[in-house]
């Protein structure tokens, strides 16, 4: 995969604008850990492969629809032939031919059925599946929420679970019907090996999905997929944003999720490689911030 530059944000230019929470349960997916579906993530170079997905990231408004008429069946929706936005930081796609793809040396795969649920509570299936992907020793699962809004089936951004096979694991996801979902996951301990992935005791969190992003609301506030970075200092104050706010993934129309007046302490991560020209990921500490879990982090720009 190709490899963006990091770069460093003057204080006064990270820019950035909404938040919510809730409850969930019901119907569940399972994550496995083993490597019986082969595939893996795409790359912005080769062909199969774009920086400007069509059906994902688009805003939703998730509120229920009264022209029944119009909606369509989810069930009928091939997720085996759709674009995916597979490389979520990036906005890179990757499109699904009889449920496979393979580009330059990487394949991906969609994984069992999709397990449909009312995400949005209004009535509607929505569905949540998984695509498989794999490069090489890089194996990784990512489930995304899919949702109806009209006739249309949009996939939300990022992925709301993931099993990496170096990294965390999601073994279960429910969701309740109100906007949210509940997932368990497994983090990896920053200093054990691969083999140990997942290592941690399991953790419980919610996530929020609105405007068709997806983020983590509970126990802390945060992007999904933040990177481990244990013992790292923030120097900076919220007052730097400037009256702007932080949002929940890289996309000018991503909710904000920090506010300059929520935020305790922030700072650019060390992981930068990955990110879109324009945006940089931040570690942040809110005034509510569960300081037990990993350190929350969130996107800015510089526009």
């Amino acid at each position: 995969m190709r490899a963006r530059r990091g770069w460093l944000l003057p204080l006064a230019l990270v820019v950035m604008s909404t938040t919510a929470c809730g409850q969930a349960a019901e119907t569940s997916v399972t994550a496995g850990d083993g490597r019986s579906d082969g595939a893996v993530a795409s790359s912005s170079e080769g062909s199969g492969h774009s920086e400007h997905p069509s059906n994902a990231g688009t805003p939703l408004d998730l509120k229920p629809s009264r022209d029944e008429s119009t909606r369509v069946d989810i069930r009928k929706f091939s997720f085996g032939d759709a674009v995916w936005d597979s490389l979520w930081s990036q906005r890179q796609t990757v499109q699904l031919k009889g449920g496979t793809a393979s580009v330059n040396g990487m394949s991906a795969r969609l994984k069992g059925a999709p397990q449909y649920v009312d995400i949005d509570g209004d009535g509607v299936e929505d569905a949540l599946a998984t695509l498989v992907t794999e490069e090489g020793n890089g194996y990784g699962e990512f489930t995304y929420a899919w949702v109806v809004r009209g006739t249309e089936v949009r996939q939300v951004l990022p992925a709301v679970g993931m099993t990496e096979g170096c990294g965390d694991k999601t073994d279960a996801i429910t969701a309740g019907g109100d906007g949210t979902l509940k997932a368990t996951v497994r983090r990896k301990d920053p200093h054990s090996s691969c083999a140990e992935s997942g290592s941690q005791a399991p953790e419980k969190i919610t996530i929020m999905v609105k405007d068709g992003y997806a983020w983590q609301s509970a126990p802390s506030v945060s992007a999904l997929r933040c990177v481990a970075e244990p013992g790292r200092g923030m120097a900076m104050r919220g007052a730097h944003l400037m009256g702007k706010g932080l949002r929940a993934f890289p996309a000018p129309d991503a909710p904000v999720i920090a506010t300059a007046a929520q935020l305790k302490y922030y700072d650019l991560a060390d992981t930068q490689s990955d990110m879109p020209t324009g945006w940089t990921r931040l570690l942040m500490i809110r005034a509510d911030s569960d300081k037990r879990g990993r350190t929350p982090c969130a996107f800015g720009s510089a526009g």
